[in-house]
């Protein structure tokens, strides 16, 4: 298994997260398997400053949530521009 698949097996790393592209973090998330729940976004870049804030407030609650109980969530905004304040999901080649 991959490091990014068994990351999303990881439930103490839940959280929300950027990346550029979607083509590894959705195919680690096929590799992890139904016992990693990841959320795969794009368009946020898109919204207004205030609306983006309370999407990402709600995506990290629950992140949060299932991190309590032990169950792995990522919410993986695309970010091709890499313009959101956002931790990077991974190291990303430039």
């Amino acid at each position: 298994m991959g490091h990014l698949a068994e990351r999303y097996r990881d439930a103490s790393r839940s959280g929300v997260y950027r990346a550029t592209d979607g083509a590894v973090p959705r195919a680690a998330a096929l590799e992890a398997g139904p016992a990693a729940q990841v959320l795969i976004l794009e368009g946020l870049d898109a919204l207004a400053a205030e609306d983006f804030q309370v999407i990402v407030a709600a995506l990290q609650r629950v992140a949060a949530a299932r991190r309590e109980r032990g169950e792995p969530f990522f919410a993986v905004l695309l970010d091709p521009h890499r313009k959101l304040p956002l931790p990077t999901l991974y190291k990303e080649k430039t």
